[in-house]
């Protein structure tokens, strides 16, 4: 059962590493604006992202596999950075260490930029005219 949780994680990871490029993209050029639910859910997803990076060193996700794998008995498929499995198994490239430590560090300072870029703006209430006082 948690070998199967620990797939699902490895998918999931998958899927965020295939959508997280184009979503930053996205969010730059102010996409989201029209679209509040996917702005949160790509920033949440940036966040979380973030956080586990710099209380692990280590995505939360390659996290979460290794401990369902490991509470589960089964080896990790990879070793290391999941995106570096990925290329390295798609293209046999092997990428630079610190390569996904400056790929996740640009794509959150993008994601941090696109919100100050296309933050909501306060309403402007139009001011109620004061009528002078007759008499």
């Amino acid at each position: 059962m948690l070998a199967t949780f620990a797939d699902g994680a490895y998918i999931t990871h998958g899927m965020f590493v295939l959508l997280v490029v184009p979503s930053t993209i996205l969010a730059l050029v102010g996409f989201y604006r029209s679209t509040p639910s996917l702005w949160h859910l790509h920033n949440i997803s940036i966040l979380i992202m973030a956080v586990g990076r710099v209380l692990t060193g280590r995505c939360p996700l390659v996290e979460l596999e290794e401990t369902l794998r490991t509470s589960a008995g089964d080896p990790m498929p990879y070793t290391g950075s999941y995106v570096n499995h990925l290329v390295s198994t798609l293209s046999g490239i092997s990428l630079p260490g610190g390569t996904m430590l400056f790929v996740s560090s640009a794509i959150g300072v993008l994601s941090l930029a696109a919100i100050l870029i296309h933050r909501p703006y306060p309403r402007v209430m139009n001011p109620v005219a004061i009528q002078p006082a007759v008499g």
